[in-house]
């Protein structure tokens, strides 16, 4: 059986970053990538982030047409002869975007739609590997791995400007490249992904 390989989408594989940062410049607060330095790219500016959900982010097509990551695609697709590949990512509560995030996932990566979960509790997913961004995810899955004596289970830390920074324990590792995740699967023990990416 392979191993589960699970993926979050936005700020690993998809770049929401770039789209909201345009959105938020057009509105004229200047901001760029290297000033997000936390996962809210709208710094908590809830009437900001609802504008930029109503008027960009419900649009038919936008979350089908978003950028992938640099390599994302490639390693996605390499990955699936090794591994289960599923995508573990947070529902984002608009019209078009469940459709639109399945879409995405089985035109780019090939993946069945059976393998796109909606989930904002990621702890509670099991798999063998976690890819994320967003520490509080990734932290809170490798506790709950551990708890469950589950401690051969990966947690790897997708490194982006809003979580460099921060602190995860000794057992989340990092990665900062599609490049660094394989070589990394690979030292750990699981199958090598084949690939350039």
């Amino acid at each position: 059986m392979k191993p589960v390989l699970a993926l979050d989408a936005d700020g690993v594989l998809v770049d929401f970053t770039t789209p909201a940062l345009k959105f938020i410049n057009s509105h004229g607060r200047l901001k760029t990538l290297a000033d997000v330095t936390n996962w809210s790219v709208f710094d908590d500016d809830e009437k900001l982030e609802a504008m930029y959900r109503r008027e960009i982010v419900a649009q038919p097509g936008f979350c089908r047409n978003m950028q992938a990551y640099p390599g994302a695609v490639e390693f996605g697709r390499a990955a699936q002869k090794e591994y289960t590949v599923m995508i573990v990512t947070s529902p984002y509560n608009v019209p078009n975007w469940y459709e639109g995030r399945e879409d995405w996932m089985v035109e780019k990566l090939g993946l069945s739609r059976k393998n796109v979960c909606f989930l904002s509790r990621k702890e509670f997913f099991d798999a063998d590997i976690l890819v994320d961004d967003k520490v509080e995810n990734i932290q809170g899955w490798a506790d709950r791995q551990r708890e469950r004596g589950k401690l051969n289970a990966l947690p790897v830390l997708y490194e982006q400007s809003w979580n460099r920074d921060d602190f995860t324990s000794v057992d989340v590792q990092r990665a900062t490249s599609f490049q660094s995740l394989a070589l990394l699967l690979e030292e750990k023990g699981f199958p090598r992904i084949r690939g350039n990416f």
